[in-house]
């Protein structure tokens, strides 16, 4: 499924005003200067695909209870995305539950250990709505990983299978495509994927990067296979700045420091921002809207030239956070702020619905809205690259 660019000079329309203009002309000149028109609309930062409008910023939102909320209730959630004006989205997909048991064929979509209801509601509904998807896997089931809980590392055998299933079901065939898909979500976050270090104390050494580097390539080869026309994103890094040797999660520096020389080829690498401070603050945080320039430095060590996707990034609001008025104005600021480098090809705000968690969405956790609903309706859902704010 290919992003829709909602600006008066799309393709269709200039292709159009072309054929107008060059409507005296022999044929098959009009035809070669709109072949040219179009290849120049479809050049894009190294994508390799044609997911997103070249030389933008596209503006996304994410729905955090999609994976949770009771399956009744997703019409209504998905509806309220279209209302947004979001023309992509970011799904987390939890292998454990679409798995809770381990199937006899894990590469077959058709196994019947495999639970795909929520996901096609989902997905398919996305596509009735001409919403773009992002994937995100995690959670580990535990005939997998030894019966240990989620976040923990499985066999990458049993993964490439379900990469294998699941992209083959959502190929566009039979059910909606998936765009891009996060092969591991945070997987420098404790929470999200263990073990991060090996030994203890400042002897520790990280070893999340490398398990992960098995899991991307891994999935890469399977979505290869079974949806050669998605597209995958590496790192999808939590928002670390700091990392304490033997505990808790691995900095994004460091991270990315530790796959310098043996990192698979990217490109695309996506970031998660959990930003602490207003966006136009001054800081040389890395990751942090500010310093979003940095942060492209640091990747070109490991994915020289990759385009960046922002798939999350929210201001939270009371409590612990800034008062709702100051996140709505966040929005616009935010998008711009990330448009001016001409790197960053995409933004999604997370979330749609605030969490007991985190107080992040444009709706409250009763479903009303915040100022920020709004905002985010009179937000463009397209930047031009390198647009200041």
């Amino acid at each position: 499924m290919t992003m829709v660019e909602p600006e008066e000079h799309d393709r269709q329309r200039g292709a159009g005003r072309i054929l107008t203009l060059l409507s005296g002309i022999g044929a098959l000149v009009a035809v070669a200067a709109m072949l040219v028109f179009v290849l120049r609309m479809d050049e894009s930062v190294a994508t390799g695909t044609d997911v997103l409008p070249a030389a933008k910023l596209t503006v996304g939102l994410q729905d955090e209870r999609l994976p949770t909320a009771p399956v009744g209730e997703l019409p209504a959630r998905l509806d309220r995305l279209k209302v947004s004006g979001a023309t992509v989205t970011r799904v987390d997909v939890l292998w454990a539950q679409i798995a809770p048991s381990k199937p006899a064929k894990p590469d077959d979509p058709a196994d019947s250990a495999y639970q795909w209801g929520r996901t096609d509601a989902i997905i398919d509904g996305l596509r009735d709505r001409d919403i773009s998807v992002i994937v995100s896997f995690s959670q580990t089931p535990g005939w997998s990983n030894g019966n240990k809980t989620p976040e923990w590392i499985g066999s990458t055998d049993d993964y490439g299978a379900f990469v294998r299933a699941f992209a083959t079901r959502y190929s566009g065939t039979d059910h909606g495509a998936v765009a891009i898909y996060e092969p591991w979500s945070e997987p420098n976050n404790a929470a999200m994927l263990m073990p991060q270090w090996a030994g203890a104390g400042s002897a520790a050494t990280p070893v999340s990067p490398a398990a992960y580097a098995k899991l991307f390539e891994r999935a890469r080869t399977e979505i290869a296979a079974a949806s050669p026309s998605a597209a995958v994103a590496g790192l999808a890094l939590a928002d670390i700045e700091v990392s304490t040797a033997g505990v808790g999660g691995v900095g994004v520096a460091d991270f990315v420091r530790a796959l310098a020389g043996s990192a698979p080829s990217m490109t695309l690498v996506s970031q998660h921002l959990s930003p602490v401070e207003a966006p136009t603050a001054a800081t040389t945080r890395i990751p942090s809207v500010a310093a979003i320039a940095k942060y492209v430095d640091l990747i070109d060590t490991v994915a020289p030239n990759a385009a960046v996707l922002v798939t999350a990034v929210g201001y939270t609001t009371p409590p612990g956070g800034m008062s709702e008025a100051s996140q709505a104005g966040s929005i616009a600021t935010t998008m711009a702020s990330l448009a001016a480098d001409p790197r960053v090809r995409l933004a999604v705000w997370y979330s749609m619905q605030d969490t007991l968690e985190r107080p992040s969405g444009l709706v409250r956790i009763d479903g009303s809205e915040k100022p920020a609903w709004k905002a985010f309706l009179d937000t463009p859902k397209t930047y031009r690259s390198g647009q200041t704010p």
